[in-house]
């Protein structure tokens, strides 16, 4: 379709058409390459979904974590997804958390971990779709928001997984709204940093 090559020349950005692909994650693989293509010299890529629409604020929230992911090998990179973000569980604009899974939709990936976890091995990593689950190692972590920086359209359609969906996608979730929210706990977000407030909130909690 034209629209997105138009809307992105519309801002300067270069749109480049694929090939089709008979399953996700082989248009997931051809994306991926084509970035590094037309970008060699790139260390990072924001991927973002189909059915998504980002929050005001989700390149701001990106670039608050950028540093702490550059610096910190054990991290994969940045979500702008919460899959736990539902209403009464979520609501806090200015922290953000690590998590071992690999929330998708949106997102920063870093090229370093493409290069060593997924280069040649995408049927093995991610042949499910991002939010499904991609395989990383133990040792990986993501950086995720307490509000979700980005919002997924209401699942609509068949599919084996549709119960499944219904409740990931149409359950009432929070996504933040506001246009420069900023963290308070950014500079705890490194590996050492994160564990060590964890043993501090685990040993100040009460039965």
């Amino acid at each position: 379709f034209p629209e997105p090559s138009v809307l992105a020349e519309l801002f300067s950005f270069k749109a480049a058409q694929l090939s089709s692909s008979t399953k996700y994650v082989f248009q997931m693989e051809k994306a991926l390459e084509k970035v590094w293509e037309l970008y060699p010299e790139a260390k990072h890529v924001i991927v973002l979904e189909e059915e998504v629409i980002v929050g005001p604020d989700f390149l701001y929230f990106l670039a608050q974590c950028l540093a702490t992911v550059e610096k910190d090998d054990s991290l994969m990179g940045i979500s702008g997804w919460n899959e736990n973000g539902y209403e009464g569980l979520s609501g806090l604009t200015d922290v953000a958390y690590r998590t071992s899974g690999f929330p998708g939709l949106g997102f920063l990936l870093k090229r370093s971990f493409y290069d060593q976890h997924m280069a040649a091995n995408m049927p093995a990593c991610c042949r499910k779709r991002s939010w499904d689950g991609w395989s990383a190692p133990a040792d990986k972590e993501m950086i995720v928001p307490d509000t979700s920086r980005v919002y997924r359209r209401p699942y609509e359609g068949l599919s084996e997984q549709g119960d499944m969906l219904t409740q990931l996608f149409n359950r009432p979730r929070i996504t933040n709204l506001e246009s420069q929210p900023k963290l308070s706990n950014v500079g705890e977000l490194g590996q050492a940093e994160y564990e060590r407030g964890l043993e501090a909130i685990i040993t100040q909690a009460t039965d």
